[in-house]
């Protein structure tokens, strides 16, 4: 890993120098440079997500702001682009391709290493040839593809999916087991001094099931971008079509929830914005679901057992479901 001397000026020009990566479209001076003092290499592994790795880096001072806003990252709102955002993705680990910038602390700066000066320009800002910032690396709990890599991806094309689904959306079930009521007059009860004698109960019955709670979290949403209308439009419905992926299932891009078995139930907490690295105001939505393996506009047919019936409402014309249909791909799109 190249390195700098904390004893000399810092050659930014060397061979051996790292990068920052940067797209000419984000910034026309192109990749930024900076490198690693030595012996600065920290790194904590623990479970539950826990690990973390740590460098001192010298970039220099006219490089600063940008240098902060590349290494962490940010999202911007193309109102052009109604398909996905613009995503800068923070800056990966020089030694684990997992890890990637969480937090920049700037820990000094200087004329070169190891001299820190202390006098001002006459804007008031530090008067340095460097910038030393404390790097901290950490796993995401999401996938982390470039703007590239999702428009090149199944999320683009598949029917059950959109571009914006398959990056920076973490998902959490928990299934639990619930009861479903039934009408009176649906269980019977054995009689315990006559075998094979039963009579029917009169009150309403229950039939058991499993039923998974889903939350979808999508982070660093630029926060007037969310789709409130799409949230509006979702509320109380099913999914009309198979909705997400699992990829990859034998090699195929296999639906995650197949139709009718995802219901929205609005979302899971406030949106509270917060600033991004690059000054932009973000938010995380926390999207709430809940998923029936039989679907959501079917019960169990009189006997209990057995593939679960469709169902409708009675006396309604046309005929409605008890859960209207919508696509959920719409809550993960920039709002039109």
């Amino acid at each position: 890993m190249p390195t700098a001397d904390q004893s000399k000026p810092v050659d930014f020009t060397a061979a051996d120098c790292a990068f920052v990566p940067v797209d000419l479209a984000d910034r026309p001076a192109g990749d930024i440079p900076y490198r690693v003092l030595p012996n600065s290499y920290t790194e904590s592994y623990t479970f539950n997500n826990g690990s973390m790795q740590q460098i001192t880096a010298v970039c220099r001072w006219s490089d600063a702001n940008d240098f902060i806003d590349f290494c962490e990252g940010y999202t911007v709102w193309d109102q052009a682009d109604t398909s996905r955002f613009h995503r800068v993705l923070p800056l990966v680990s020089p030694f684990q391709s997992t890890m990637y910038c969480e937090s920049c602390e700037l820990d000094r700066y200087a004329v070169h290493q190891g001299d820190i000066r202390t006098a001002e320009s006459a804007g008031h800002w530090p008067s340095a040839d460097v910038a030393t910032y404390r790097l901290t690396f950490r796993p995401r709990l999401y996938d982390m593809l470039t703007d590239a890599q999702i428009d090149a991806s199944s999320w683009a094309t598949s029917p059950a999916a959109c571009k914006e689904l398959g990056r920076y959306v973490q998902r959490i079930l928990t299934p639990r087991v619930e009861e479903l009521k039934l009408g009176a007059y649906t269980l019977e009860s054995e009689n315990p001094s006559s075998p094979g004698t039963w009579g029917v109960i009169p009150d309403p019955g229950f039939v058991p099931f499993v039923r998974t709670d889903v939350v979808y979290i999508w982070y660093q949403v630029p926060f007037h971008a969310v789709p409130i209308a799409a949230i509006g439009n979702c509320g109380a419905k099913v999914n009309s079509t198979a909705f997400d992926l699992l990829l990859p299932v034998g090699g195929t891009n296999t639906s995650r929830w197949a139709a009718e078995t995802l219901l929205f139930k609005g979302l899971a907490q406030e949106l509270q914005p917060y600033p991004g690295p690059n000054g932009e105001l973000l938010c995380d939505v926390y999207y709430s679901f809940s998923y029936q393996p039989n679907g959501w506009n079917k019960f169990p047919p009189p006997s209990g057992s057995g593939a679960w019936w469709p169902v409708r409402r009675r006396g309604v014309t046309p005929t409605a479901p008890l859960y209207p249909g919508a696509d959920f791909r719409d809550l993960f799109k920039p709002r039109a």
